[in-house]
């Protein structure tokens, strides 16, 4: 009997255990049922939400660009059509026909088709935009045949115009659609899902405020990408407007005095920094790059040997040459190192060692002092200031001073700081020692140095300003695109004083007066419309007859009060004819601007002989001249050359050729 009670408890205990192991097992069953069908529903709900989601970007419009008088835009935006692709409708072996057929109606290859198209797609909720800037005529093309193009839309998109098409191209910039390495490097400033992006320019510098920020329409599509129920939209938010300093007009009479002749113009205003003209030449239309050709032009530009995209007021360097001599003239009565009243003998040459360096007038200029140095430009005498009184280490510090080798700070992208040799620097790079011949070019802007027009410009303006330099601009204001109301606007902020003292100026000034009145630039510059001070500034670079013409120059030297005041730089690059064009294009300017005239009117107003023999001058004077047969390239002496070749470092003009290479030689 306890042998069976026994056993009966053993079995009973047996039962307990496999009812708790199932009864357990039932248990979390029903925990995790109950997680599945009502904690976690949300979460699955979601995931199921997205994976039938459709999300669709609606476009935004990026700001309108407008010049100083705010009366019409330099950029806008028109609508063109974007074309969609939605794959769900596409027959899966009609893709190919699908491409080509639309490669045709669009006039493009299928590479750039299939390109817009991910290799790793989704062919059931994706829709890819495989063309943006199909026209009307090849959308209307497009529907009249519809059947032929099955999954293929269309809606309308704004695509950047500039209205004045080269006006101001290399200021303004362009957009283009934004790259891997770009998005790579800009997610985390917003721009996760932007397709548009500014490449250079205005369009560049100040894509952030232009852009805006496209809006998101969300729709609910089925198993077969079929959409079935409209979610809610995001709204996109426009750009903001830019009003910039520059004038158009300016900017055009600028562009036209200039004409097909390689190299920079500026005009600045330097008593708040405002940039009125900037003009870079060759030049190119922005519109190219949205046209149904762009890949063909956009090669065509790239290609070109004379560089027409880049930007020669700020991108581009080259030897000042006697232009450097008024931050000679301020180094040396700054640091008294030589009465300006004093003469030095010019005989047409200085030997230094076994070398000899000439000046321009071979029979030499005889006694001058420093007015009449700057205003003939005798080399003879600054490199004998050079040499024997500032030294390298003094014209550095000047130089250091003025912010030569250093960026100006303007807001334009990609721009460059020349070059400002030090002994140091030629040690470094060329494992030699610094010369007295080496001191004796840099006293005349020779040599190593290398400087941009805008650098030139804001040395003018120093000159200006006794010393007070503002940082250059050309954003003069931020509106809202729809209410064109302000919202911000650049106020002048002060880049460098030069720590110089007032009298320096003054005298520096006086000689620069002297240039126009009595000097080198008499003869060439014949606008009577106001007092003009400058100077002039001619460069070797190696070739014959190839020389740099440069012309930095204030109008009206001596203002009255409450009266507008210009610094005018013109820099011609050794590619053309050298003619003096530099203070030939800033007399046509200097009239324009300070009589309200364009480039025709100025012309026809001022007549000076040597205007005499240029076809595309005398044809204003004379509208009934026969055209000639000038293609308008910008080398008219046929010897097309480079950039690069074009912008290298040789000798002073107002100095010919020197007897021996720059840099070479042994000297005392």
């Amino acid at each position: 009997m306890r042998k069976g009670s026994g056993n009966s408890g053993i079995q009973q205990k047996k039962l307990i255990i496999i009812a708790s192991l199932m009864f357990a097992v039932i248990g979390l069953y029903i925990i995790r049922l109950f997680s599945l069908q009502i904690v976690d529903n949300y979460v699955y709900k979601a995931q199921a939400d997205q994976v039938s989601r459709r999300r669709q970007i609606i476009p935004t419009r990026r700001g309108e660009v407008y010049d100083r008088n705010f009366d019409q835009p330099l950029v806008t935006n028109i609508d063109t059509f974007a074309i969609l692709l939605d794959l769900s409708k596409v027959p899966s072996d009609g893709l190919q026909d699908l491409i080509t057929r639309l490669a045709d109606a669009l006039n493009t290859s299928e590479t750039l088709l299939w390109n817009k198209i991910p290799s790793s797609r989704n062919e059931n909720y994706a829709l890819y935009e495989i063309w943006n800037g199909a026209s009307f005529h090849q959308i209307s093309a497009i529907a009249e045949r519809i059947d032929l193009y099955p999954g293929i839309s269309w809606e309308s998109r704004p695509t950047r115009y500039y209205t004045q098409g080269d006006l101001m191209a290399h200021v303004l910039g362009y957009t283009g659609e934004i790259t891997a390495e770009e998005l790579q490097i800009l997610y985390n400033q917003g721009y996760a899902g932007a397709r548009e992006i500014g490449k250079t320019g205005v369009e560049k510098q100040y894509d952030n405020l232009l852009r805006g920020e496209e809006g998101i329409r969300y729709g609910r599509v089925d198993a077969r990408g079929r959409q079935v129920q409209d979610l809610e939209d995001v709204p996109p938010e426009l750009g903001k407007s830019l009003v910039l300093t520059l004038d158009r007009h300016v900017q055009r009479l600028v562009e036209d005095a200039m004409g097909p002749r390689i190299g920079g113009a500026i005009v600045m205003n330097p008593k708040n920094g405002e940039i009125i003209a900037m003009h870079s030449y060759p030049d190119y239309d922005p519109n190219i790059f949205y046209s149904a050709g762009a890949d063909s032009d956009i090669q065509r530009l790239n290609s070109d040997p004379r560089a027409p995209l880049l930007n020669r007021t700020i991108q581009a360097a080259g030897s000042p040459a006697s232009t450097f001599k008024t931050l000679m003239s301020v180094a040396m009565l700054q640091e008294e190192a030589f009465d300006p009243q004093e003469e030095i003998y010019c005989p047409g040459y200085v030997v230094v060692g076994d070398r000899t360096f000439h000046c321009h007038d071979h029979d030499g200029h005889g006694y001058v002092n420093m007015y009449e140095a700057l205003a003939e430009s005798c080399n003879v005498y600054y490199y004998t200031i050079g040499k024997d009184y500032l030294e390298v280490e003094g014209i550095l510090d000047y130089s250091l001073r003025f912010g030569l080798g250093d960026y100006s700070g303007i807001d334009l992208p990609n721009e460059v700081r020349g070059l400002l040799p030090s002994p140091e620097w030629k040690e470094l790079n060329y494992n030699t020692p610094w010369v007295g011949g080496d001191t004796v070019n840099l006293s005349i802007g020779q040599g190593f140095l290398t400087v941009t027009p805008l650098q030139m410009a804001n040395l003018t303006a120093a000159v200006v300003n006794d010393g007070l330099v503002y940082q250059p601009h050309v954003l003069k204001e931020v509106r809202d695109q729809s209410s064109l109301e302000l919202v911000d606007q650049f106020e002048p902020r002060i880049l460098r004083d030069i720590g110089v003292d007032e009298e320096v100026f003054q005298e520096v000034r006086k000689g620069m007066e002297m240039v126009i009145s009595q000097g080198t630039a008499r003869w060439v510059i014949t606008s009577d419309s106001a007092q003009i001070a400058g100077k002039t500034g001619t460069a070797e670079t190696g070739f014959e007859e190839q020389k740099h013409s440069w012309f930095i120059s204030y109008v009206p030297a001596n203002p009255e009060p409450g009266e507008k005041q210009y610094v005018v730089v013109v820099w011609i690059d050794a590619a053309n004819e050298w003619d003096w064009w530099g203070p030939k294009a800033a007399n046509i300017i200097i009239h324009g601007i300070m009589n309200n005239m364009n480039f025709e009117d100025a012309v026809r107003d001022l007549q000076p002989l040597w205007y005499l023999g240029i076809p595309e001058l005398e044809r204003i004077l004379n509208p009934l001249m026969p055209p000639d047969n000038d293609s308008g390239q910008a080398f008219s002496d046929g010897n097309e050359r480079t950039a690069n070749e074009s912008t290298a470092a040789g000798s002073d003009v107002d100095i010919p050729v020197q007897e021996e290479p720059i840099g070479e030689g042994n000297d005392d």
